[in-house]
């Protein structure tokens, strides 16, 4: 009759648990019955269930993002009742999850966010990557644009955060982004003024890219602690190269 899909995903700071049935199974039924359990250390620690009829929401599977209480290993079973299918799958729960935002407008922030999560991926921590992005780029060249520098100066600009980037569900976070006439790039200044108050007290690691070997970090760490946040490391990386081994960074996140 055909099979259930089930899939776990790692995403922001939790899992997400996918259902649903083959494009091939087709069927008449007017409503579907679904059940999900969660299956870890203690027990059943989670139960969904709904019933969605022929063309509404839920139907044909549906998503549930679910943070796991311990760590271990953990098993999922989903069923759609109706038609008995049934699938299992398992995965583990325990490292540390780090979430890293950034900005970057000519890929040298970016560049440099990349190594450093492949470095904390190597070290055993899962990194979730999330990039800040302006509702209306600035034209080049960027050192003459008038409404970058207005931007700069003022320390804001109009962005759009990711909307799945939620600090509080991460051990430890990273904010990166280049500098600006010698300031914290606007998007991401502006961004910190959002996120004002969402985790105090969230262990954090800020990054600077810069033209000058100048160590500008500690500004873009002032954003960050303004905004409520504790700021357990500060680096600026000089055209995307940074001053320090990335392994230090690794360990004061782990630490965190």
């Amino acid at each position: 009759m055909g099979a259930l899909r089930l899939s776990v995903a790692f995403e922001g700071g939790g899992v997400k648990l996918s259902v649903s049935i083959e494009p091939e199974l087709q069927c008449f039924c007017l409503e579907h019955e679904w059940r999900v359990r969660v299956e870890g250390p203690g027990g059943v620690l989670q139960e969904w269930g709904w019933r969605a009829k022929a063309g509404e929401g839920g139907y044909r599977g549906s998503s549930i993002q679910w943070n796991p209480p311990l760590k271990g290993e953990y098993r999922v079973s989903a069923e759609l009742v109706t038609h008995s299918l049934r699938a299992e799958a398992c995965f583990r729960w325990g490292n540390p999850r780090v979430g890293i935002l950034l900005y970057s407008e000519t890929g040298v922030t970016r560049a440099l966010v990349s190594k450093l999560a492949s470095e904390l991926e190597a070290n055993g921590l899962a990194v979730d990557v999330f990039e800040v992005s302006l509702k209306r780029k600035y034209r080049r060249p960027l050192h003459l644009n008038p409404r970058l520098v207005l931007d700069t100066f003022r320390g804001s600009a109009e962005v759009e955060i990711p909307e799945k980037f939620n600090p509080c569900l991460y051990s430890a976070l990273v904010f990166a982004c280049p500098i600006w006439i010698g300031r914290p790039a606007a998007p991401m200044a502006s961004t910190l003024k959002r996120l004002s108050g969402r985790c105090p007290g969230k262990p954090t690691a800020c990054i600077t890219t810069s033209l000058a070997k100048v160590d500008y970090s500690p500004r873009l760490a002032a954003l960050a602690e303004a905004a409520g946040f504790k700021v357990v490391f500060h680096a600026n990386a000089p055209r995307g190269i940074l001053s320090c081994k990335l392994e230090e960074i690794v360990k004061v996140l782990t630490r965190a």
